[in-house]
């Protein structure tokens, strides 16, 4: 049944494909562009720069949803710790050669949920779409100054994910 329910999934996904542009170099939400299925290809009026490189990526069009209306993703931080097997940490090249490497992660409690500042629509229009920004980014410059938004989220991990 599970495998079913996939298969209806991902043919649904397919038909209603969507994709997303990016500037590698781009920040604050810019240089993003959302292409839907009506769009074969990157329409004549974006402006990309030639010289600046680019992602395209597909775009998931039924994402998980922060309180079952906005798309969101989680800001957490991580210090990574490189230790050789006797807990010896060299300075510049890493582990000394001859010696076991592993990683040490240390997670910070305090994380963020940072989501759109519009509700993610379940019917679709593709102008609409296309041209709200702020249904589809979660990026905080893009949307700190939208009516409602409510910034970063902060969410105290040990406290809601007590597993971590």
């Amino acid at each position: 049944l599970q495998r079913r329910r996939e298969g209806v999934a991902n043919k649904k996904e397919e038909e209603d494909e969507w994709w997303i542009l990016k500037a590698t170099g781009a920040n604050g939400g810019g240089d993003v562009y959302l292409m839907p299925p009506s769009r074969a290809s990157v329409p004549a009026s974006l402006s990309l720069h030639p010289d600046e490189p680019y992602v395209v990526q597909r775009y998931l069009t039924h994402p998980v949803l922060y309180e079952g209306k906005y798309k969101f993703h989680n800001r957490v931080y991580v210090l990574l710790r490189v230790a050789a097997a006797d807990d010896k940490v060299e300075q510049e090249e890493g582990c000394a050669e001859g010696l076991a490497c592993y990683f040490q992660p240390w997670l910070c409690r305090d994380a963020f949920i940072l989501r759109a500042a519009n509700p993610y629509p379940l019917r679709r229009d593709e102008e609409d779409e296309v041209n709200d920004k702020t249904t589809h980014l979660t990026n905080l410059f893009l949307n700190k100054g939208e009516e409602g938004h409510p910034g970063q989220i902060p969410v105290d991990l040990t406290k809601e994910h007590p597993i971590i």
